[in-house]
């Protein structure tokens, strides 16, 4: 049966609904669903309230009480009023609706987001899975247990989930520190070539996460500063000479040692 979409936005009837359909597609495959239609329509309008600002009346006039109620608790920000995250999770606990909805949503997130979302971004999403999902399974598993099954299989997945994703940020920043260091030892390279070349105005400027390559580019840049006022410096007096200013004198504070003295 095909279902209303009239005060509906159209574009969660386009390319813009992936997401909303990949959720349906995983509720379907739950077993003990207590009100599956509902559910599955939930899933798939769990967002018009908070990103299209669709009224609650609306989507029960089209779907029914059960849905639209649990698309109100699945909605943490409708039109400027953002809910408490704890309240907002304890209140998907009370419904054997959203808490499927909301856990399916997570499911799908957390399967997608490798790749796409930034490294904070996914240490987020995995932080609010164990502070927020994990309790929200078991409440509701305790709440509606002839839905028992559904929170075991989808516990499981979100556990396992964690574990791989974790994994993965690891990977991955080692993989950027690597980058760093490359990219700084690069840098460093070309900044010895310079010095050779007698060129002292250079600097490294890109920073190294690593505490040993970041000393040495410091040290590097250092040293050219140094070489540069000591340069300077001598050069300077050697001009006032050509001038006769035989009174002209390098800096005692660039303690001139060495060959630098002599």
């Amino acid at each position: 049966q095909r279902m209303p979409t009239e005060g509906i936005p159209v574009s969660l009837g386009r390319g813009g609904c992936q997401h909303q359909v990949e959720i349906a597609l995983s509720l379907i495959t739950l077993k003990e669903v207590v009100h599956e239609e509902e559910t599955i329509i939930a899933g798939l309008l769990h967002d018009v309230m908070e990103d299209c600002n669709v009224e609650k009346t609306v989507i029960e006039q089209k779907f029914g009480k059960l849905s639209a109620d649990a698309i109100e608790k699945l909605t943490k920000e409708f039109k400027g009023v953002k809910k408490d995250m704890q309240n907002y999770f304890d209140m998907i606990a009370t419904c054997p609706i959203a808490s499927l909805v909301k856990l399916a949503d997570r499911m799908n997130n957390i399967s997608t987001m490798v790749g796409v979302f930034t490294i904070p971004k996914q240490e987020e999403y995995v932080k609010e899975i164990k502070d927020y999902f994990i309790p929200l399974l078991k409440e509701a598993r305790g709440n509606f247990p002839e839905q028992s099954m559904s929170y075991h299989n989808m516990s499981l997945f979100l556990k396992q989930m964690c574990k791989t994703v974790e994994a993965v940020l690891v990977a991955e920043k080692i993989n950027i520190q690597i980058k760093d260091v490359l990219e700084v030892l690069e840098q460093i390279e070309k900044m010895i070539q310079n010095i050779e070349r007698g060129f002292f105005m250079y600097r490294i400027k890109l920073k190294c996460a690593n505490s040993e390559i970041e000393t040495i580019r410091n040290n590097i840049n250092s040293l050219a500063n140094n070489l540069q006022m000591k340069i300077s410096s001598i050069s300077n007096v050697l001009l006032d000479f050509g001038e006769s200013n035989f009174e002209s004198r390098v800096p005692e504070d660039l303690d001139m040692v060495g060959t630098y003295g002599s």
